[in-house]
């Protein structure tokens, strides 16, 4: 059984919980759907920084242990520590990012340890930690990766979603319905 990571506290990204996911399909392909969280460790943020090189090294421990040193191999492989600066969202600037995923629905509790039921409090941007483990993996036309393994996640607060909504109550706080009557 590979070995179980609990990660700091991190700001949630790409949040699906509640319900399985399929990414995008290149034509003619078709993805599998499942729940996934991405991990947003920040690049200033020292406790964050000391979790990324421990999964830096599980990460090579694992590639070494299933597939070989890949220098010595010469094979393309999957890294599942991207580094946000290389990639297109803009709130992991300054960040690296891990993609936690798994087919089954992962437990999630809130602080006091208690499921969450609804819906609405699991989005990208309120903050997590997540217990994770990591798997090597064979494509069936060639390469090879590492990814990482959602079991369970606990929602530490709320903050300002990545995607701007706000709630309704939020929005209309200051309208008096008097107005709205003839």
């Amino acid at each position: 059984m590979a070995e179980k990571y609990i990660t700091p506290v991190f700001r949630g990204s790409f949040v699906y919980l509640n319900e399985p996911h399929a990414p995008p399909a290149a034509p003619g392909e078709k993805q599998k759907a499942h729940y996934s969280i991405t991990i947003v460790l920040m690049k200033d943020n020292k406790e964050h920084m000391a979790f990324k090189k421990k999964m830096d090294a599980a990460v090579k421990d694992m590639l070494l242990d299933k597939f070989g040193d890949p220098k010595e191999k010469k094979f393309k492989w999957t890294n599942p520590i991207k580094d946000g600066d290389d990639e297109v969202v803009e709130q992991w600037e300054n960040a690296y990012v891990i993609q936690a995923k798994t087919e089954r629905q992962p437990g999630v509790v809130d602080r006091a340890k208690q499921p969450i039921i609804d819906p609405a409090e699991l989005y990208a941007g309120a903050h997590y930690r997540a217990s994770i483990s990591f798997y090597g993996w064979k494509h069936p036309t060639g390469g090879i990766g590492i990814s990482a393994s959602l079991s369970n996640v606990m929602k530490v607060k709320d903050d300002d979603a990545f995607d701007g909504r706000t709630s309704a109550e939020d929005d209309f706080a200051d309208v008096d319905y008097e107005d709205d009557i003839d």
